[in-house]
């Protein structure tokens, strides 16, 4: 009798730890569940994140392009102006040499009239 009673209450045991292993069989596809849509939430949140920041790449390449075709025109336009500015600067400095050549030449000249004279007055 006592045997009966202890494999009744092995079989009461066993039950009670087939119930608990369903209850954790249940918990585990439960968490399972959870990680698939958390897996999935996640994988169309990386999506979207991607796409944005492969928008605000191409925005920020856009306007790195844009600034570089600016400063390419701003470079252009100085090009221009440091031209023009060089050639007004040779333009006046030979302006400058006609004229102190003149007065070089006309000063000679104005020797050769003052030691002509000269010359002339003293005997």
């Amino acid at each position: 009798m006592q045997a009966d009673r202890q494999i009744k209450q092995v079989e009461a045991q066993i039950k009670e730890v087939e119930a608990r292993i369903k209850e954790v069989e249940a918990r585990i596809k439960e968490v399972d569940a959870r990680i698939k849509e958390v897996d999935v939430r996640l994988q169309k949140e990386m999506r979207e994140m991607e796409a944005r920041l492969l928008k605000e790449m191409r925005e920020i390449d856009a306007r790195l392009e844009e600034g570089l075709r600016t400063l390419e025109l701003k470079i252009v336009e100085l090009d221009g102006a440091r031209r023009t500015e060089m050639k007004q600067i040779e333009v006046n400095l030979q302006r400058a040499i006609t004229a102190q050549t003149r007065w070089f030449i006309a000063g000679m000249a104005m020797l050769g009239i003052i030691f002509k004279l000269a010359d002339l007055l003293i005997p």
